[in-house]
């Protein structure tokens, strides 16, 4: 992720602009590793290319140094379990959307 940000930004951008249209999010937050100087001014820079671009309010926010997550540990942060689409028929997309800590 960290290469795509550094060399690609504009390409991460787009990315979570249309996710955050397909699921009607107020805010896009990036965040990127504080030792990642590269990508944060990468992404930084991009951003103020882009300025007057029809989006959500887009920041970028230094992860703390160690900070490790993604998409799947996010949903097991918040309650949800790899069998319960299954069972439930419940879209993980669903449970990120309707979750407060998500949503910030």
């Amino acid at each position: 992720d960290r290469i795509l940000m550094a060399h690609r930004p504009h390409l991460v951008i787009d990315g979570a602009v249309l996710a955050a249209e397909a699921i009607g999010a107020d805010e896009i937050v990036l965040y990127v590793g504080e030792e990642h100087e590269a990508a944060l001014t990468a992404i930084n820079r991009a951003l103020v290319e882009r300025t007057g671009e029809q989006r959500p309010p887009t920041r970028v926010v230094a992860a703390p140094i160690g900070y490790v997550a993604g998409f799947f540990a996010l949903l097991l942060i918040l309650g949800w379990h790899p069998h319960e689409r299954q069972k439930h028929g419940v879209a993980a997309a669903q449970v990120v959307q309707t979750a407060p800590a998500a949503q910030n």
